[in-house]
């Protein structure tokens, strides 16, 4: 078996300079969008989850705001944990985090606590319910950019009891495929998917930097408190409006339409329906679209469009990328988490056909 190595494609940060490690391309020259009018500067931040969480949260992140040194590595590794240089005006990021107590809804412990007498299914709905709704107060303020939820302890605790091959055995019963989540973190943002303001969910241990126990066993690996710093910020500075890196763009390439369809069920259950999460161009410029519902195919079980509903998808999406970027693109390419069926494929060029565009990638 030969094994080819793909070279790291480097990406462009501030006034051009190119790097192929994201964090040392923020630390030396700062996000692609810095010396843009429209690049974040003040990130309001509103915050959902019970009293005691919200407080953790804030002060975490207060604490991010001054560097965090970096995990101790073995010589020649010292690239793969990078210290994290804070998160302030004054930081590479050249932008800060906004709190503000009138952008906080907190969930009453009472609430919580009646998650823990009924079973995990509608555990799980009346969570979902609980934390959209105080997300939807919040985004219809106006105020926020991004808003963060506390991930219920009460139902992951009770997730994390069952054993693992009673969780995916459920799964698979309650959903019939792959890539149709039913869990808190899928069910919310697919109920948010709608508002302004994105969502960003955080486990306790984020914050807390003590990993999760069951029965005195380590849940999931936690990574060092820089790392977690970088992966939490770089992606709250992205969904505030501002671009991190982008890819580097030849003259030669083919302006391109990147597609992501993902699947997910109703609140309820009742439903499965499909979403565009993200409409992107090849600079990683990105929009969101929303799809209508889905099937379930009887001989693969795996979620499925018809050929009008994948045609109309792919149309609205090319709707607003013209929308967002004057153009049309010259390639679309479209990426799936099921195979693509003859109707899929037969309704995605028909797209593509409706509107001249000639390449097409089906991934």
């Amino acid at each position: 078996m030969k094994a080819p190595v793909l070279h790291e494609p480097e990406l462009e940060f501030r006034a051009g300079n190119r790097h192929i490690d994201p964090r040392y391309g923020i630390s030396v020259f700062g996000p692609a969008d810095a010396d843009s009018p429209t690049g974040p500067r003040q990130i309001p931040i509103a915050l959902v989850g019970p009293a005691h969480a919200v407080d953790g949260i804030r002060s975490w992140l207060q604490r991010c705001q001054d560097p965090i040194e970096a995990k101790e590595t073995k010589p020649g590794q010292e690239n793969l944990h990078q210290p994290f240089p804070g998160f302030s005006g004054d930081s590479p990021f050249g932008a800060q985090l906004v709190f503000d107590d009138a952008l906080v809804r907190e969930i009453p412990e009472r609430q919580l606590r009646r998650l823990a007498r009924v079973d995990i299914a509608s555990a799980t709905a009346d969570a979902v319910e609980l934390y959209a709704d105080a997300a939807r107060s919040l985004a219809e303020t106006g105020r926020c950019r991004v808003i963060i939820c506390a991930r219920p302890e009460e139902l992951r605790d009770r997730e994390d009891h069952l054993p693992s091959e009673e969780v995916v055995t459920d799964r698979q019963e309650e959903q019939g495929e792959q890539g149709a989540g039913g869990d808190f973190h899928d069910l919310l943002k697919a109920a948010a998917l709608t508002l302004p303001a994105p969502l960003q969910l955080m486990r306790k241990e984020t914050w807390t930097g003590i990993p999760a126990k069951t029965n005195g066993q380590t849940v999931r690996p936690l990574q060092d408190e820089a790392t977690r710093a970088w992966n939490l910020h770089t992606a709250l500075y992205y969904k505030a409006g501002g671009t991190p890196w982008r890819m580097q763009r030849h003259s030669s390439d083919l302006a391109t339409c990147y597609v992501g369809v993902s699947f997910y069920r109703s609140a309820s259950g009742n439903e499965l329906h499909t979403a565009v999460a993200q409409v992107f161009n090849e600079r990683g410029d990105g929009v969101v679209v929303r799809g209508g519902t889905a099937q379930i195919s009887k001989t693969d079980r795996q979620p499925h469009l018809t050929l009008s509903d994948a045609r109309q998808l792919l149309l609205d999406a090319l709707a607003e990328y013209r929308t967002t970027h004057g153009h049309q693109p010259a390639r679309i390419v479209v990426h799936k988490t099921s195979n693509f069926t003859a109707s899929e494929v037969d309704g995605f060029h028909e797209a593509a056909d409706l509107r001249e565009i000639d390449h097409v990638d089906l991934l």
